[in-house]
């Protein structure tokens, strides 16, 4: 996923680049400045990788950076006795002293004496890496101006006392440098050189990039941004679930304060903690079984349910069957939209449904495919039902024989709108030569997987330019076995149907009162193929002969 990402804070510095000497003379002339930033900037809520950097359209950076994505822990997570008194500390890395003031040492302290106190702890990384860390306590008296109603109001009702205070005496636990993860800071760090990439400070040149860079995850272990804190000091925000880049005093122009766009690819592949080993497909994708259900179930994405609610089996069977059509998508959501049109834009992508199971009560993921044998699907006659409705097939007229898909083609800088268009020749023959188009748009469709936006395109094309029938069938116990999505096959002699694959498009299971059964179907595409049609039987009525006779006059 590429997009611009809202800068949080930043810092702006600037220096004067060294003086030049101006010809025929002695002194030195500026002509010309160098800036600086530092800023930290919100890039998006889930991400696991950064992949590239790009400024002012051209690559300044890339990689694979993980950002040491875990989380660490620090042990002992509990009161820990000190020589002056205890600690009280959390996996998450956050900790409390409190002084022992009746420790005979501490008592006896003197206003220019101090006393030093330790704890050793050790950070461990999701990753493995252990190590140890040290934190200083200083204790020194302090003076103290405390309230006195002894004293005279007028010389203002307080006295100086000294009292043993310790420094610091609570916060969050300095980590420890893990591998290729700077001190002070949660997250891997990076260089960046490309300080030539607009010309640097030559004559001529705009600038570039250039400085040190940190990648952090927002995982929930997330200590505060070691530059951040340079800046704002122990107030500073760890921005734990947000995915965030910092440069820290990095150049970026010369001459002009011209600071360029700066975007990111990022990539979030799995930990869904769900069925991990199909959550990817094709190094890059996620497999949209995974996304559907972690937008239903993560309350970062507005979900509303909890994973007991939903059909296991069906989202599983899923997975496997988008996973072994290499149908992997990269989902982007705008968490100002709302989480059912996501869900639903999921859906309208892989061609599937999510349906409430009348048995159990779970929520059950179906894609609609193929490949199914019709011989072994239900057979739906007119003894199961009352009434029939709207049987009839869609005008030749109105049908679309020509499809055009938006997609995201990946570039080296990003992402591009992408454009397949494909047309049925024989469809526009039989309209005359009229070309009847539409546009379909999949904002979560890259170019990642090589054939699949031709896939899509051609399943779109295909259930367009087919002149299927759709009805709808009435009746009541018979028909409540069928739900959303369902096949069955409709056996309808009087009609001229003896095997026609359908599809339960919705379905009304009426009131108590009534407990009508209405289902609306449609003529399924994939058993287009499979259909037979027969000649309607004879009817037992024989047409008149001769004329009729004239009424006689009474």
């Amino acid at each position: 996923m590429t997009a611009f990402f809202l800068c949080l804070l930043s810092f702006m510095l600037s220096l004067v680049r060294p003086a030049a000497a101006k010809k025929g003379g002695s002194k030195k002339q500026t002509v010309g400045y160098s800036y600086y930033m530092a800023a930290i900037f919100g890039l998006c809520l889930r991400a696991s990788n950064l992949l590239k950097v790009v400024y002012g359209e051209r690559v300044a950076w890339e990689g694979s950076l993980s950002g040491m994505g875990g989380s660490v822990s620090f042990t002992p997570a509990n009161e820990a006795p000190t020589t002056y008194g205890h600690i009280t500390a959390t996996v998450a890395g956050r900790y409390a002293y409190s002084l022992d003031a009746s420790n005979p040492a501490v008592a006896a302290l003197l206003p220019a004496d101090t006393l030093t106190d330790a704890w050793t702890y050790t950070a461990t990384h999701s990753s493995g890496q252990t190590l140890p860390g040290t934190l200083t306590i200083t204790i020194a008296k302090r003076a103290k101006e405390v309230w006195n109603p002894d004293l005279h109001q007028g010389d203002g009702g307080y006295q100086t006392v000294f009292e043993a205070v310790a420094e610091p005496s609570g916060g969050a636990l300095p980590r420890p440098a893990f591998a290729d993860t700077p001190e002070g800071v949660s997250e891997g760090g990076f260089h960046i050189d490309a300080k030539e990439l607009f010309g640097g400070d030559a004559n001529g040149g705009s600038g570039g990039l250039k400085g040190d860079f940190y990648f952090s995850t927002g995982h929930d272990g997330q200590l505060p941004n070691g530059i951040m804190q340079k800046y704002l000091g122990a107030d500073c925000p760890a921005h734990r679930g947000i995915v965030t880049l910092s440069m820290d005093r990095s150049y970026v122009a010369s001459f002009s304060a011209q600071f360029r766009p700066l975007r990111y690819l990022v990539q979030n592949l799995g930990g869904y903690g769900w069925y991990d080993e199909k959550a990817t497909i094709a190094g890059t994708q996620i497999n949209p079984a995974h996304e559907i259900r972690d937008a239903l179930t993560n309350p970062d994405l507005s979900g509303q349910y909890a994973a007991a609610d939903l059909d296991d089996a069906s989202f599983r069977a899923a997975a496997d069957a988008l996973y072994a059509e290499t149908f992997g998508l990269s989902p982007k959501w705008d968490d100002t939209g709302k989480a059912q049109d996501y869900i639903q834009s999921l859906l309208t992508h892989i061609d599937g449904v999510l349906v409430r199971d009348r048995t159990s009560g779970l929520l059950r993921l179906k894609l609609l495919r193929g490949g199914y044998d019709a011989s072994a699907l239900p057979v739906v006659g007119p003894s199961d039902f009352s009434g029939i409705k709207t049987l009839g097939t869609v005008a030749l007229s109105s049908l679309v024989n020509k499809v055009t898909i938006k997609y995201a083609r990946l570039t080296d800088i990003g992402e591009e709108t992408a454009t397949a268009t494909q047309e049925n020749q024989a469809n526009i023959q039989l309209q005359g030569g009229v070309v009847n188009s539409v546009t379909l748009e999949f904002p979560h469709l890259t170019n990642a997987v090589p054939d699949l936006p031709g896939r899509i395109l051609a399943r779109e094309l295909r259930a367009r330019c087919y002149p299927l029938r759709s009805f709808t069938l009435e009746g009541k116990t018979t028909l409540a076995s069928h739900q959303e999505g369902d096949l069955f096959v409709l056996h309808f002699p009087e009609r001229g149907l003896e095997r026609m694959v359908c599809r339960v498009l919705e379905a009304d299971y009426g009131t108590l009162d009534d407990r009508l059964v209405t289902l609306t179907c449609t003529e399924d595409i994939y058993g287009v193929e499979q259909i037979s049609l027969v000649t309607p039987p004879d009817t037992e009525w024989t047409p008149a002969t001769g004329r009729p006779p004239f009424p006689v006059p009474s």
